[in-house]
């Protein structure tokens, strides 16, 4: 029972490891995706900002209007309230970050990469520490349950002694035969029921935890292959639509049209699909290293 008992600590460790490694994972999406939103809002702002000179140098010279510096200024406002807010969200992001390396919520946090690969299917793993936990304590009970028989039946004992203050040395060695009998019949034949039915109740423990863990693989595999749907989307038809619109804006405002409200629209829609592609990306690595450890896989396999 002990040695069950062991095994069964030692999987609540593992447990414990697994939602360490998944916390850690949320957090390395949150921290790179922060970054990637800001640096690109910091682009869209510097785009933005040509457009704004461009506006009043023509409402200088009278071919613009107050209407499009006054759009371009909302737009510049728009963006910088953004990267505030973006930059709140990183000190967060950040504290959570050392919160997980014991470390002091202000300390510096390296920045992440500036891209990231396309994250594969993981490989098969080992077993969840939910199944050996409950497969320890099935043993545990089975253990008790065999104690309980045991109870039962009659108990004998030996005994042996050397008394060396006897006169008569053939007195001197003492040896003899114990049996204890189990009266209590009764006492016993209930304390055995209650051990069985620990064991069956170890036994559907263990049942349902195979299922949840059934569960859990099945919901990540899912989840992970619908994110890669969403991936292959933004990057084949959303992403290239909104590039495109800006390039046709751009050119006909180069053209001479000082209407700033179709590049701005352009600008805001092209901003909104790299975004949503660089969370996309970082969704699938986290989508992937969820279904590692829904498999059991502590140590991390190509996603970061």
């Amino acid at each position: 029972m002990a040695q069950a008992a062991a095994r069964a600590a030692a999987a609540q460790l593992e447990m414990m490891r697994l939602d360490l490694a998944n916390m850690a994972a949320m957090a390395w999406v949150d921290w790179y995706t922060v970054h990637r939103e800001m640096a690109l809002v910091e682009a869209v702002t510097a785009k933005v900002a040509e457009v704004h000179a461009t506006a009043l140098s023509g409402l200088a010279s009278g071919r613009a209007t107050d209407l499009d510096g006054l759009g371009v200024e909302v737009e510049l406002g728009w963006l910088a309230a953004s990267a505030q807010a973006l930059a709140a969200e990183r000190d967060v992001v950040a504290y959570r970050v050392n919160t997980l390396l014991h470390r002091p919520p202000g300390d510096e946090v390296p920045p992440p990469p500036s891209g990231i690969e396309r994250a594969r299917a993981p490989a098969p793993a080992g077993v969840r520490p939910e199944i050996a936990e409950t497969q320890a304590m099935v043993e545990a009970a089975e253990a008790e349950a065999r104690m309980a028989t045991a109870d039962r039946l009659p108990m004998l004992g030996v005994m042996a002694g050397w008394d060396a203050m006897q006169e008569m040395p053939e007195h001197r060695l003492m040896a003899g035969v114990s049996v204890a009998l189990p009266l209590d019949q009764r006492a016993r034949a209930a304390s055995e029921q209650a051990a069985r039915a620990g064991e069956i109740a170890a036994e559907s423990e263990a049942e349902r935890a195979q299922d949840a863990v059934a569960l859990d693989v099945a919901r990540a595999e899912r989840q992970y292959r619908g994110q890669a749907e969403v991936v292959a989307t933004v990057e084949g038809s959303l992403l290239p639509a909104a590039r495109a619109r800006v390039a046709a804006a751009r050119s006909a405002f180069s053209a001479g049209s000082l209407d700033v409200r179709p590049l701005l629209e352009a600008e805001r829609g092209a901003l909104e699909a790299e975004i949503r592609l660089e969370v996309a990306l970082a969704t699938l690595a986290l989508r992937a290293r969820e279904w590692e450890l829904a498999r059991g896989q502590l140590t991390p396999g190509d996603t970061p």
